[in-house]
């Protein structure tokens, strides 16, 4: 068994803040430890360590990029990683924050969960997927062990929040740095996709998230695994040859439910939902909600590492921070993995363009912190006015003529939660005068049956029922893949006010149709520019 380090121990102070006060549990590559904050009593956090015998250059990066991705992303649903630093001898180390509760593999040990809080659990995972995978990020390891469920008791009801756990495998699409070594297993076999099972790691985008998804679903509602074998070879004939089990017929399961894990069990990648936004959408029959967060200036890919590492197997923590395989699992070696800046989600197949910064002139900052000013004094909220500021001397060679500002709008309002992927159509506004589909300026050849559902798509769109739009051009996705399709998708999703997804699809949509597609959009005040 691998011992912790000598280095650190009970009692040993960390960073002159954090005083160790017990261990929590080690997996094969790190050790997670209690602690308390010296000067905020009462205040506890989690400090993972990496292993002295671990600490070779491939290792130092996956544990890097843990931290990193975790804190890139920063959603409620995702452990928070409060720091990343060394001890004195170089060994890295992050604090996390505490977490008390226990893993879904704990919970399940317990059997099958009911329907309802099953699908509670699992629309705060997929909001957490959804957050990271708008961040080119994806996780390929989720697994109940990576699922840590903790007692919340929120507005007077408890309930479970969700974390989920270890980004440490996780692949950032698109960044030439490393690239992912084919024919390797990476993940954990009993949640693998198809295409994790045959190696093809390049191929891996965020449908691999949707396959270990709906087999975690369904083993909290059967309470066994959806694949399952002695071995690993086992596991893999049966992930890749086997029909995916399917919930039909199993009691107090609504038919959406099972028809949503079927999809998501898929072998193909493309007969799966798209994106996990999609699949909880279907699976609950309630969309996900997301805040429209612009992003910050992306760091460089190199920052994140670089890895080609073994699965740690050990046991699990109590606290669910070790990177653990389930017991009596097999263990995969994981290859190195891709890293990219951090961006919208890339549909398979299709290229976003990222939009370029918008650059504001110094006078539109200058005015718009005066005004703030003389508001925050007219309001009350100053002690004193500002002292007026002296006036500038200015000895000029020549004659200068000083140019008037241009009048400068108001700041847009904050943002506001948006439905996702679908809304209510009761939530749609009212189509604009002269409301009508861009016309195509790309000949696509579609088969019948996509072309009959596009046309009810659009008929959907002009009445207002987005939903059913979203439905059915998503629906025509898993056929065949048409920038009418995408135009459509982006219509809606600017008909619902909901910027973030539009922006995630009009990459996909074709060059020429895409100035034509964000003129409707400006009708609903969404700007894709």
């Amino acid at each position: 068994m691998v011992q912790p380090s000598g280095e650190i121990g009970v009692g040993t102070v960390i960073a002159e803040t954090y005083v160790i006060t017990a261990l929590l549990g080690m997996g094969g590559m790190g050790a997670v430890w209690t602690a308390e904050h010296r000067r905020l009593p009462g205040k506890r956090v989690a400090i993972k360590v990496l292993l002295g015998a671990t600490t070779d250059a491939e290792s130092l990066a996956r544990f890097r990029r843990e931290a990193e991705i975790a804190s890139r992303i920063g959603h409620p649903n995702i452990v928070e990683v409060l720091d990343f630093n060394a001890l004195p001898s170089g060994t890295p180390y992050m604090i996390l924050e505490y977490l008390e509760g226990d893993s879904l593999a704990g919970r399940l040990r317990q059997g099958p969960m009911a329907v309802e809080p099953a699908l509670e659990i699992i629309r705060q995972v997929g909001s957490a997927l959804h957050a990271a995978h708008r961040e080119q990020v994806v996780h390929r390891d989720l697994k109940p062990d990576n699922i840590f469920l903790c007692p919340t008791d929120s507005g007077g009801v408890l309930t479970d929040r969700v974390k989920v756990l270890d980004f440490g495998i996780s692949k950032i699409r698109g960044s030439q740095t490393v690239q992912t070594q084919e024919s390797a297993l990476l993940g954990t076999p009993q949640y693998m996709s198809p295409e994790q099972a045959y190696g093809k790691n390049k191929s891996i985008d965020q449908r691999t998230d949707v396959w270990a998804l709906g087999a975690i679903v369904y083993e909290m509602l059967v309470g066994e695994p959806a694949f399952s074998g002695e071995t690993l070879a086992h596991v893999i004939m049966s992930i890749v040859n086997d029909p995916a089990p399917t919930l039909k017929g199993r009691p107090g399961v609504p038919d959406r439910v099972v028809h949503a894990v079927d999809r998501a069990l898929q072998k193909e990648p493309d007969a799966r939902f798209f994106d996990v936004a999609s699949f909880i959408a279907d699976l609950t029959g309630r969309p996900l909600q997301t805040l429209d967060r612009k992003p910050s200036t992306a760091r460089g890919a190199e920052a994140l590492g670089q890895t080609n590492v073994a699965t740690p197997v050990g046991p699990t923590s109590p606290m669910g921070y070790a990177s653990t395989q389930a017991p009596g699992a097999p263990q995969v070696t994981t290859p190195s993995v891709s890293t990219q800046p951090r961006g919208e989600v890339v549909p398979p197949t299709h290229k976003i363009e990222a939009p370029r910064p918008t650059r504001v002139p110094v006078w539109i900052g200058v005015a718009l912190g005066l005004a703030g000013v003389g508001a925050a004094a007219f309001f009350g909220l100053a002690h004193k006015p500002p002292a007026p500021l002296p006036a500038p001397i200015v000895e000029p060679q020549h004659p200068v003529a000083i140019a008037q500002p241009p009048e400068v709008k108001p700041p847009l309002p904050p943002p506001v939660l948006k439905s996702a992927p679908d809304i209510f159509k009761a939530n749609v506004p009212p189509a604009k005068e002269h409301d009508k589909p861009p016309v195509p300026s790309v000949k696509e050849t579609l088969p019948a049956e996509v072309a009959a559902d596009l046309d009810e798509a659009e008929k959907s769109l002009a009445g207002g029922d987005t939903a059913q739009a979203l439905h059915l051009a998503r629906k025509t996705l898993s056929t065949k893949k048409s920038t009418r399709a995408f135009s459509i998708i982006t219509r809606s999703y600017c008909r619902n006010g909901d910027l973030g997804n539009a922006r995630a699809n009009i990459g996909s949509v074709a060059r020429g149709e895409r100035a034509s597609v964000a003129r409707f959009c400006t009708k609903y005040d969404v700007d894709l520019h």
